[in-house]
């Protein structure tokens, strides 16, 4: 239906500094099928070249690699019989840094992006938040397609100490004709030389941020033990 966007980072100045193969470290460190409520399934698992990693947060690819920036793994965990009510996707991004304070800059960068991202709906996109409200395009795995509406921007919230560094953000947002409102919750950490974001939506006002908390603690813990 449509893409969470969804970040999880670990960046950070101490904890876990990445092996040889950072694709392996990341496959232990992603969500499993069995850390997410009952009723879901896996609708999309990516591993990300240094490039891709770094246009999925809006970030420049030159600098994401001169900053030690290394492949990332997204998975997608979707409802399997959406009732609209509740939660109803789930987006988890862990990215891989050569150095703490690689993923310490990487942490400053896609916190700083989505400082200036929304939704419509659960799409997440870029936001002129200097510009007057126009329609702008969604990017969806580089897809583009016209839209109707402007997205609505992310608000900043304070969440409990997580990794090194930590940020949240949400918001409320309608989909496309507006028939659907969603909540959407975003987690993005460091613990290490590692960034994650988990970013979960679902019906407006059913989506607690302790939902995003909890999936994001489980990918920290491994990171911590990396």
């Amino acid at each position: 239906m449509v893409l969470l966007a969804v970040l999880l980072g670990a960046c950070g100045s101490s904890g876990a500094s990445p092996p040889s193969h950072p694709a392996a470290a990341l496959q232990v460190m992603q969500l499993r099928p069995a850390e997410v409520p009952g009723g879901f399934y896996l609708a999309g698992r990516s591993l990300l070249g240094p490039d891709q990693s770094a246009r999925s947060q809006g970030l420049d690819p030159g600098q994401y690699s001169a900053h030690g920036g290394q492949e990332s793994l997204a998975v997608r965990f979707v409802q399997r019989h959406p009732t609209g009510l509740g939660l109803t996707f789930i987006f988890s991004q862990v990215f891989a840094f050569a150095s703490a304070s690689d993923a310490a800059w990487g942490f400053r960068q896609i916190d700083q992006a989505l400082a200036h991202s929304g939704t419509i709906g659960t799409v997440q996109e870029p936001v002129d938040i200097t510009a007057t409200a126009t329609p702008l395009p969604t990017t969806v795995k580089l897809l583009k397609h016209p839209v109707g509406s402007p997205a609505t921007p992310y608000a900043a919230i304070r969440v409990p100490p997580l990794g090194n560094q930590d940020a949240g953000f949400t918001n409320t947002s309608a989909a496309y004709a507006g028939e659907y409102v969603f909540t959407n919750q975003v987690v993005l950490f460091r613990q290490g030389s590692y960034c994650g974001l988990i970013h979960i939506s679902g019906n407006y006002g059913q989506v607690p941020l302790s939902a995003a908390l909890a999936l994001a603690r489980r990918i920290d813990t491994r990171a911590r033990r990396a």
